[in-house]
């Protein structure tokens, strides 16, 4: 093979490459982000989640199209903005709040299903949160740790109402 050749493959190449982002672009999250109400109304659920989990969930426009499509409740918004959580809080405002845990413990039972989720750790003064879910919603969560080593137990007296 020539160098002629081997120049027309690479650029045939980069062509190609080029053509496969652009066309990735136009469906990923940042997209989503400039996107006016009416056409969040028309894009599928698993785009919109993926903006939503994709640190978007700050965006107004995407908050209020999940609240129509009844993901959210109206109390969550504010405290997803905030990186907050409350006691009755659906699964997915946790993960919208706080982000994907750094670990899921799940049990099962004929109660129903109980979920632990962990959040942080990642240092010798960081703080870790455990927060407690039953059958989808937010039950109670606890701080351990950080610098002062301090433990905050947040359960139903402290929630919100619903």
């Amino acid at each position: 093979m020539n160098d002629k050749e081997r120049k027309m493959q690479f650029r045939i190449f980069m062509y190609v490459c080029l053509a496969m982002f652009v066309a990735g672009c136009a469906g990923s999250p940042y997209q989503t982000s400039r996107m006016d109400s009416e056409e969040l109304a028309e894009i599928p659920d698993k785009q919109l989640m993926q903006a939503l989990e994709n640190h978007l969930s700050r965006n107004d426009a995407i908050l209020d199209e999940a609240f129509n499509r009844g993901w959210l409740l109206e109390d969550d918004i504010p405290l997803i903005k905030k990186e907050k959580i409350a006691i009755g809080m659906s699964e997915r405002a946790l993960i919208l709040a706080l982000g994907q845990p750094y670990r899921v413990n799940e049990k099962i039972g004929s109660w129903g299903t109980h979920k632990e989720y962990i959040y942080g750790g990642y240092g010798p003064d960081s703080k870790i949160t455990h927060v407690y879910l039953e059958n989808g919603q937010v039950a109670r969560w606890e701080e351990k740790g950080g610098p002062k080593d301090e433990t905050e137990v947040m359960d139903s007296e402290g929630g919100r109402d619903g």
